[in-house]
């Protein structure tokens, strides 16, 4: 008995915007917090980066895990990106750049944009532009 093939593939715009990433990056941004992955972790779900290309045309690329056949299935959405706050990302390009997060104050009563104060909200590894500055295939 053989399995039968499952062809999932992206929508068509999806599709067109992948292929587009296979030029110059100029910057890998993310979203500080308690759920941070680092992109080069296996298994990276749950998680939404933003690639800026060259001439400031930003990516978000989120992956998402649904239950589905008795498992889990992991879809990638990608989508453009308006970056309005570009300064609450933190950079796999430059690790000093940490992003803000936003928290309640100590009486609970407000809270404030600060920089991420634990290490594991915040990428603190050594910079992928040489990595991941110039992406030849996607």
């Amino acid at each position: 008995m053989t399995t039968p093939h499952v062809d999932l593939t992206l929508p068509d715009a999806e599709r067109r915007l992948a292929a587009s990433l296979s030029t110059p990056w100029r910057d890998f941004l993310y979203a500080p917090g308690p759920d941070l992955t680092s992109p080069l972790d296996p298994g990276a779900y749950r998680s939404s980066l933003v690639v800026v290309r060259d001439g400031d045309v930003a990516v978000r690329v989120t992956s998402r895990v649904t239950p589905a056949f008795g498992g889990e299935l992991c879809r990638l959405r990608l989508e453009t990106l308006v970056l309005s706050r570009a300064a609450a990302f933190g950079s796999f390009f430059e690790p000093a750049r940490t992003g803000t997060v936003y928290a309640f104050a100590s009486d609970r009563e407000g809270g404030a944009a600060r920089a991420p104060e634990r290490a594991e909200w915040r990428y603190e590894g050594a910079s992928l532009a040489a990595r991941l500055g110039r992406v030849d295939q996607v």
